[in-house]
């Protein structure tokens, strides 16, 4: 049976979203939390068949379809709340040889580069200033990672590197740069 134009310019809108919504979901799912992907996919599952049920006219499309849009739109507006600030940095856990120590980042992409390297994506570590102090987060050294200026890199030059019982000990040697080759993360905190 043919289908009227407000249906067909509806359906089309609709069905652009959706695609869109499933190449950004395809993109980005390794970023994103699995049960995220889970629910995304599902969502663009429901829409088609939604769709499709509108263009064969099935009795159950329409109460299917008003149900989706009442998701989407209950989703949008979540989205808009202002959600609870989350801390504006990260902290890991980093090894060298047999001692720990934690990094706080505040930078999106040492953060992103510090999760990696934690799940053994990447073999970067730390660079960068420290600071005097365990920064309330680094006990029991008496220094820390500048969490606003440390990056994580693949190379440097080895005067800055260091177990953090050496930095301890020569910490003003490292206080312009401590850049620990052998760090790995191996915890989130």
């Amino acid at each position: 049976t043919p289908v009227g134009r407000g249906l067909a310019v509806y359906g089309f809108v609709q069905f652009a979203v959706v695609l869109a919504a499933a190449s950004l979901l395809l993109f980005r799912q390794a970023t994103l939390p699995r049960a995220w992907v889970a629910a995304g996919a599902a969502f663009v599952v429901v829409s088609l068949v939604a769709l499709a049920g509108l263009f064969e006219r099935k009795r159950w499309a329409a109460p299917l379809e008003a149900a989706r849009l009442a998701v989407l739109a209950g989703l949008v507006l979540a989205g808009c709340e202002k959600e609870r600030a989350a801390p504006p940095y990260a902290e890991f856990l980093l090894a060298v040889d047999r001692e720990t120590f934690v990094l706080r980042a505040s930078d999106p992409e040492t953060i992103r580069l510090a999760t990696e390297n934690f799940r053994g994506r990447n073999a970067m570590f730390p660079i960068g200033p420290l600071r005097p102090g365990g920064g309330g987060f680094n006990q029991p050294w008496s220094w820390h990672f500048d969490p606003d200026r440390v990056r994580m890199a693949e190379i440097a030059i080895e005067v800055c590197d260091g177990r953090p019982s050496y930095v301890q000990e020569n910490l003003p040697d490292f206080l312009a740069g401590y850049c620990p080759w052998g760090a790995r993360v191996v915890a989130l905190r």
